[in-house]
């Protein structure tokens, strides 16, 4: 589900290196195909979130929020050459190089749970960060995601 939902144009390599602004960046991408979003609300929901518990799972980061509209599940995806320092309360401050950043629409817990069980299967997939990390270019990123399918 969760790769039948991300698209060219949902991909970014990241310029910051901070949590906060790297799901500002994220949700910019989000923004630019839904011009109908609250953006300020979207940012304060998945910041809230993100500070109730980190959400890094190995060495990804899946910053998520539940929209309070009827608007339709959004992704965004970041890479990150130089990592962000995503979750300052893990022991070693690893950085994280990919983010997935998830509106989730409301009254869906299904399609919610199922995109979320997708990103972890990702996860477990060989050489899935470094492979992607590596790549140069939006465009090569989808194509790798695209072979995973």
């Amino acid at each position: 589900m969760f790769l039948d939902l991300i698209s060219l144009s949902d991909i970014v390599f990241l310029e910051s290196q901070e949590r906060d602004e790297c799901i500002s960046e994220l949700l910019e991408v989000i923004c630019r195909k839904n011009p109908g979003f609250d953006r300020s609300s979207c940012l304060n929901a998945l910041i809230e979130r993100e500070d109730k518990m980190s959400t890094v799972i190995k060495d990804i980061a899946v910053p998520h929020a539940v929209l309070k509209d009827d608007k339709k599940t959004c992704i965004a995806l970041g890479i990150s050459k130089k990592g962000v320092d995503f979750d300052e309360s893990s022991p070693d401050k690893s950085s994280v190089h990919v983010i997935i950043e998830i509106l989730f629409e409301q009254n869906n817990t299904e399609a919610h749970l199922a995109i979320l069980k997708d990103v972890l299967e990702l996860t477990n997939t060989p050489d899935f960060f470094t492979t992607l990390v590596q790549r140069e270019t939006p465009a090569d990123a989808y194509r790798y995601l695209e072979s995973l399918k």
